[in-house]
């Protein structure tokens, strides 16, 4: 259990940090994108990244009743994203920007954040 509210903690504050940035900073998010995607350098760095936390997560939590498996699906959603930028560029930048423009946008930064605060307030306060 220490291990699932460590990662509550860790994971809930990078979504706060991300949801506020995905609300604020919308309309950036796919020029950074496409910035990402034209330096190979950045891209396999970033991909590097996802893998890593990924299979830490993987391979440590595998929790899958109640609500840590949020922090599971993160895992595995955390590694796939780093396979698809490492393997797929193309398609992963495909549903980045399907998740940033219009008011999708909106929405997933709304849901990123509310994840966030969930797993914060569960890590602090189970």
């Amino acid at each position: 259990m220490a291990l699932t509210l460590f990662l509550a903690k860790f994971f809930g504050l990078w979504f706060i940090f991300a949801g506020f940035a995905w609300l604020y900073r919308k309309d950036s998010l796919s020029k950074l994108w496409d910035d990402i995607e034209k330096n190979s350098a950045v891209s396999a760095v970033a991909a590097s990244i996802n893998l890593i936390v990924g299979l830490l997560v993987v391979l440590t939590h595998q929790v899958w009743m109640g609500w840590p498996i949020i922090i599971t699906l993160i895992g595995w959603a955390s590694l796939l994203k780093g396979l698809l930028r490492m393997y797929q560029p193309k398609l992963q930048g495909v549903i980045f920007k399907g998740l940033v423009e219009g008011q999708r946008g909106y929405a997933t930064g709304f849901i990123v954040l509310l994840v966030g605060v969930f797993l914060t307030y569960m890590g602090f306060n189970y």
